[in-house]
């Protein structure tokens, strides 16, 4: 955000529900690349949001003229902006486990698909700050992803039979 102009902004946004919207059709026709592309998603946020937090944290309060809830507002302007290293480095951790577990099967998987839902719909009151309505799409797209039985392999375990097999 920083020096972000109106216009960059709304490109951003586009950028953002492009990319929800090609991730949401992937969890219809390819799954198995809708994870490995969320995995890289959550990944890059991860990394990104415990960077921020440490070096430019009061980036965060940015969101704060974003939001068009003002609980939201109220909140990052009080308690969270004497804290946000208190909230934003345990996100990144999360968001680095979903990264992870998302490429899992089983119960570890279905956590982190829940986890990412539930954070992609609580950010979405941030609008333009949290891409909106882009979170909402991924969250519908990680959803649908969740409810597909022939999506939820263990992804490492392909890879390596994929690529122990080429030997």
């Amino acid at each position: 955000m920083g020096n972000m102009t109106e216009e960059s902004m709304q490109i951003a946004r586009l950028i953002s529900t492009a990319v929800s919207l090609l991730l949401l059709v992937l969890s219809f026709t390819k799954p198995i690349l809708s994870r490995v592309l969320f995995s890289i998603l959550f990944l890059w946020a991860a990394f990104t949001n415990a960077y921020t937090a440490i070096d430019h944290q009061r980036v965060y309060l940015e969101y704060a003229d974003l939001t068009p809830i003002a609980i939201y507002r109220n909140f990052i302007l009080g308690f969270f902006s004497e804290h946000i290293r208190l909230f934003v480095l345990p996100i990144a951790f999360a968001q680095c486990l979903a990264s992870i577990f998302i490429l899992y099967k089983g119960a570890l998987m279905k956590l982190a698909m829940i986890g990412a839902i539930l954070f992609l719909l609580a950010i979405a009151p941030l609008g333009i700050g949290s891409g909106f309505p882009s979170s909402v799409i991924m969250a519908i797209a990680i959803f649908i992803l969740l409810r597909k039985k022939d999506a939820q392999q263990n992804i490492f375990l392909m890879l390596r039979e994929k690529f122990s097999n080429k030997k």
